[in-house]
């Protein structure tokens, strides 16, 4: 209801910056130099990590499979999930972070990326991962043009603590950490006053939560 109620308020929502939201909560876990974007969107966590000094390469898809480097960055556009077989690099990352990304796989892609993710990340490197909390897959809509059912924010899965969990295990990844971003962290209520609120929200309920930041690393075999 408090959701709803906030997109309503179209003026309010628009004044959110909620990628930079997303970027501060994923900032905090960051680890070495070396640092892999995957799908990154509009850019925005390449802009900020390389203005930090951070080496990057960002990765998403388009229809035309180009490689382009700038003194920013370097960017690769693939045509689909397929093409990752083809990417070799001189090195690995220290750290993979794959933001609002993983929604609008289906299973088959999600096993795809993650075994890429296995390969190219450090020994002891760290992979962040950010998707849409508890996401209803199961509403759709028609459209007026086409005449098809789609979901309205695209998406094919919904995760939660436990499909995450067995999800990372099935790719040996071990989850070390799972942290949440809410409703409040949209406010500009005073850090430590959210802080203080997401501490207790979950003795009480989880459905202010939006998104879901697991930081996991690679499942060492003895």
């Amino acid at each position: 209801m408090f959701w709803r109620k906030w997109f309503k308020r179209k003026e309010l929502y628009e004044k959110i910056d909620r990628t930079d939201v997303r970027f501060k909560m994923i900032r905090r876990y960051i680890k070495g130099k070396n640092i892999l974007d995957f799908g990154f969107g509009t850019g925005y966590f390449i802009r900020k990590l390389a203005s930090e000094g951070f080496n990057v390469t960002g990765i998403d898809f388009s229809q035309d499979m180009k490689i382009r480097k700038n003194k920013m960055a370097l960017f690769i556009l693939l045509k689909n999930v397929k093409c990752l077989k083809m990417l070799k690099f001189g090195w690995k990352f220290n750290t993979i972070i794959c933001s609002g990304v993983m929604e609008y796989l289906d299973k088959n892609e999600i096993d795809q990326v993650l075994k890429f993710f296995f390969r190219w990340l450090d020994e002891k490197g760290r992979l962040i991962v950010a998707v849409a909390y508890k996401a209803k897959t199961e509403k759709f809509i028609l459209c007026p043009y086409c005449l098809k059912w789609f979901h309205p924010c695209l998406y094919k899965r919904s995760f939660d603590e436990r499909n995450i969990q067995e999800l990372m295990k099935e790719h040996d990844f071990l989850i070390e950490k799972i942290r949440y971003i809410n409703v409040f962290d949209y406010t500009k209520l005073p850090s430590f006053v959210r802080g203080f609120i997401n501490f207790f929200l979950p003795y009480f309920s989880n459905r202010g939560r939006i998104f879901m930041i697991v930081i996991a690393k690679k499942y060492r075999h003895f």
